[in-house]
């Protein structure tokens, strides 16, 4: 969603596949919602962090299509904190996995952290045996997170 209070005339286009498009305001990111057969992705820029709303499976049909779009919305950024917000997520599979270690490394080769909010048990359990839990926050709620 773009806020309508920013003005017109400081903003240009970067056009993505699939017709998602990226307004840039000077220090603000705003991102057109990505969907594609189910799958839904909001991205949003504050300050040095990314937050990242997911919706669907993260499966091997939809991994990589999100690790590009993340990507491409983090590479030319300054941000250092990458936040998954979960609440929306159904399924996960090893593939999804890749995709948060990845992204991961790319925060971290900036000095940055990677979280994840609001986990449905069956995610919080492969989070858990996969050993993301040792590299990645998770918090119930963003709430918590941003009370530590």
């Amino acid at each position: 969603m773009i806020d309508e209070r920013l003005p017109d005339t400081s903003y240009f286009y970067i056009l993505l596949a699939k017709s998602e498009k990226v307004i840039y305001y000077g220090h603000a990111l705003q991102i057109l919602p990505y969907k594609e057969e189910g799958r839904k992705m909001d991205i949003k820029q504050k300050s040095k962090t990314l937050y990242i709303q997911l919706e669907g499976e993260i499966d091997h049909h939809s991994a990589q299509g999100l690790r590009e779009r993340i990507d491409q919305t983090f590479e030319p950024t300054d941000c250092k904190q990458i936040v998954f917000d979960f609440n929306r997520v159904t399924f996960m599979d090893s593939s999804g996995i890749g995709m948060i270690i990845g992204r991961y490394k790319n925060a971290k080769k900036r000095g940055g952290t990677v979280s994840i909010v609001g986990m449905n048990p069956e995610v919080g359990r492969l989070f858990q045996i996969s050993g993301l839990a040792k590299i990645v926050d998770s918090y119930a709620t963003h709430e918590e997170m941003e009370s530590i």
